[in-house]
Formats: structure tokens, C-alpha cells, sequence
């Protein structure tokens, strides 16, 4: 392992580790994500019927966790601190949709599928495992959104690098409208509930005196040349 380390100048294995935190909140929303023990609620609108159902972007809406994993591992090699402070605005994130999951449960109506194609099949399999409830704010768009702030604010990235990752993220985020799994109000509130809790988060770390007691700030030395 230590050879691995040194070979591609990676200091320490243990920042990554952090990377399993996101799976509590994974096996928290599975934990409330059952029939529904009070009142559901529809945020469904006009404007979501004119959404169609494209079974291809099953594929981005199934890229979702490789995506988050992925994109956290380069933040965290760019940018130890930009990478601490995107992974606890995506777990602070998803812990707020829980809450309001567990207060404020909304369902999703789901369109039936006739077809037999092996997308089709592949989007009735994700129905049957993922009950059509705890949907506003859509975790599927607060996780993603959350990295991609991390990785648009690497300052050591190029911007070609960039565009890539945001039309595979963007591609992920809106795939959740395609596949029927979320309404557009969901979309939208996870969107805001990332903004807020990111730029929260960066005025800790950069206007108060809190996170000096904990963690001596880096100027350039985790902005390391990955990408040339």
C-alpha cells in the first residue's frame, strides 16, 4: 500500500475513507423508505406531465453512486479541504432530506410500463426495489449537485475536465425526471438545499474561527497537477 501511495503522491489513505459516510444516509432512507405511516403528500404539478418517460436515462440514473465515489476520490487528491467540505455539504445534505422525509412524505405516481426491452425491464426492476415514497428533496440530485460544486471549484482542473464531469453530473441529476422517479419540485429543492448548505459550510471554514481549531488551512499544497 505505501508504494501505491507514493506513486501517485498520495499522502494518506484515510481522507478517502470518509468516502463510506455517505452510505449511513443510504441505509437510512432504504430504513424509512416503506409504506407510508402518515399523511402522503403530491407536489405534482402540470408541469411534470409534459416530462416523458425515456428509458435510456436509466443509465445516467444508475451511474449516480460510481459517479459520487469517483468524483470525491479526484476532489479529495486535488483538494483535501474542498473535498472535506463537499463531502459534509452532500452527508449534511441528505441527513436534511431525511428529516424531512420522516415529517413530510411525498409520493411520486409512476407510468406503467408496457414494454419488454432490456431499459424497460432494467426501469421496472428499479421500481420494484424503490418504493415510490421520500422524494422531496430528491437525494439523487443533492448528493451529485454537492460534488459537482467540489469539482467546479477545483481551482487546479481545466475547464475540459470540467464541462465532462458537469454533463455526466447534469445528465444524472435530470435523468430523475426521465425515469419517473422524481417531480420537478424535487429537482428544484434539492438544488437550493445544496447552494445553502454549501455556501454555510464554506463560511465556516473561511470566515470563522471554528475550523482553525481543528484543521490548519492549506493554501496550494493539496492542489496537485492530476490533470494535463
Amino acid at each position: 500500500m505505501k508504494w501505491l501511495l507514493e506513486k501517485y503522491n498520495v499522502k494518506s489513505i484515510k481522507p478517502y475513507l470518509w468516502i463510506f459516510s455517505i452510505v449511513l444516509t443510504s441505509i437510512g432512507y432504504f430504513l424509512i423508505n416503506n409504506a407510508p405511516n402518515q399523511k402522503l403528500h403530491s407536489l405534482y404539478t402540470e408541469l411534470d406531465s409534459l416530462v416523458p418517460f425515456i428509458n435510456v436515462f436509466i443509465i445516467p440514473y444508475m451511474m449516480y453512486m460510481p459517479n459520487l465515489v469517483i468524483l470525491l476520490i479526484i476532489i479529495c487528491y486535488c483538494d483535501e479541504e474542498r473535498y472535506f467540505i463537499s463531502l459534509l455539504a452532500l452527508n449534511i445534505g441528505n441527513f436534511i432530506c431525511l428529516i424531512i422525509y420522516m415529517f413530510f412524505q411525498t409520493y411520486v405516481p409512476r407510468p406503467v410500463i408496457i414494454h419488454d426491452d432490456f431499459l424497460c425491464s432494467f426501469v421496472r426492476f428499479i421500481y420494484s426495489k424503490d418504493n415510490p415514497y421520500n422524494c422531496f428533496p430528491s437525494i439523487h440530485v443533492v448528493a451529485t449537485f454537492s460534488v459537482l460544486k467540489g469539482i467546479n471549484k477545483l481551482k487546479n482542473m481545466p475547464i475540459k475536465y470540467k464541462i465532462r464531469f458537469n454533463i455526466i453530473g447534469w445528465l444524472i441529476i435530470i435523468s430523475t425526471q426521465f425515469v419517473k422517479q422524481h417531480i420537478i419540485m424535487d429537482l428544484l429543492a434539492g438544488l437550493v438545499l445544496v447552494e445553502g448548505v454549501y455556501k454555510g459550510i464554506e463560511y465556516i471554514f473561511y470566515n470563522t474561527n471554528f475550523i482553525k481549531k481543528f484543521h490548519k488551512k492549506k493554501k496550494d499544497i493539496n492542489n496537485v497537477e492530476i490533470f494535463k
